[in-house]
């Protein structure tokens, strides 16, 4: 614990922000993720041609609020707004995601050629995301790496985890009054 480089990371939303943000534009509340994953099995993937932002670019980095996007422009131009709208949106939407996250450790296994691949947040509690994960890491002979369901929660918890080992190991310094940093390096 305690030794992390930055290979990529979000320049804008997390992919859970885009599920969140995309089921409350379809009218399917909060928190979306798993509202999202549910409605896509009965949908259509390609009925929508959503971007997969920076899928191509030469960094490792993602950015999700372009999809975000088009989810609502694409939403919008839908003259009736009926189930299977709904299903096939979230469908093309949970696509798009995946196929960028799951882009994006490709490249990031060819770059690094790493022994074991880790999944993790809320997001890592998508059932498609998890297949595909595990198909990908299996391509490469690579271990694979997924919590259990109940362990798939929100990036906070990761980060207060590895605040509690700084602690610990004397890395860094208790304070008692805090406050809110959101774009904090984790070092």
């Amino acid at each position: 614990h305690g030794v992390y480089e930055i290979i990529g990371e979000t320049v804008d939303d997390a992919a859970g922000e885009a599920f969140d943000k995309s089921a409350k534009l379809m009218g399917l509340g909060y928190p979306g993720g798993p509202k999202i994953s549910t409605f896509a099995k009965k949908g259509n993937p390609l009925r929508f041609d959503l971007p997969r932002p920076m899928l191509n670019h030469a960094t490792l980095d993602f950015s999700f609020s372009g999809l975000k996007t088009a989810v609502l422009y694409t939403f919008e131009k839908q003259r009736t707004k009926n189930k299977q709208l709904i299903y096939d949106m979230a469908a093309s939407l949970q696509r798009a995601v995946i196929d960028c996250l799951i882009g994006k450790t490709e490249q990031a296994i060819k770059k690094y050629h790493p022994k074991i691949i880790m999944l993790g947040g809320g997001v890592a509690a998508n059932e498609l995301l998890r297949k595909e994960f595990v198909k990908l890491a299996a391509s490469f002979h690579v271990k694979s790496s997924i919590p259990k369901f109940e362990y798939c929660t929100d990036n906070a918890a990761m980060v207060g985890l590895a605040g509690y080992y700084r602690i610990k190991n004397k890395k860094a310094k208790y304070e008692t009054k805090i406050s809110a940093k959101p774009n904090l390096e984790l070092k």
